[in-house]
């Protein structure tokens, strides 16, 4: 359609994607979301290997790149990637817990089952993205991370508040 109609069309694909106004109850909360929904309620967080990355993407940066797009640097149609930020799952569950001040890590070994499916530890390539809109330099991970516990814990009614966000520090 878009050569026959000269429609100019953006593919944008996208990883995890996590922050403020996402499902916070259900059986579809996300990888975040579910990390978070365990951690805020002391609860353990399962990961199945310690070696397994994902891509995970803060929802304002998403927003920011969708915005940025340019539909004048494309003909017709375009595939671009937005990888974010590539983490261990169990950096990712650690990182929740110490900014819940909650929460606990269990990994175990990967099932055959998630080993089937699994994206392995590929990336997307963001050499499209760039080409478009330039350097992107997306959010802190520890800032975008509190303030999502934040959405999801003033959601339990437990509402953390950090001061200055730019200090939050890792162990």
């Amino acid at each position: 359609y878009s050569i026959k109609y000269n429609f100019k069309i953006i593919s944008l694909r996208i990883p995890n994607t996590f922050g403020l106004n996402q499902k916070k109850s259900g059986d579809d909360i996300g990888l975040i979301g579910s990390f978070i929904e365990s951690s805020i309620n002391n609860q353990e967080i399962v990961v199945y290997g310690s070696h397994r990355l994902r891509s995970i993407l803060y929802v304002e940066d998403l927003v920011e790149i969708i915005i940025k797009l340019d539909f004048d640097k494309i003909n017709n149609f375009k595939a671009i990637n937005a990888n974010g930020k590539s983490i261990l799952i169990s950096d990712l569950a650690e990182k929740i817990n110490f900014i819940s001040g909650k929460g606990k890590l269990k990994i175990l070994p990967v099932p055959d089952e998630i080993k089937q499916n699994d994206m392995s530890n590929s990336a997307l390539d963001e050499s499209e993205l760039y080409k478009n809109i330039g350097k992107f330099n997306y959010t802190d991970l520890n800032i975008s991370l509190a303030k999502t516990i934040n959405y999801f814990k003033s959601w339990f009614g437990d509402i953390i508040w950090f001061l200055n966000m730019s200090y939050i520090k890792m162990r």
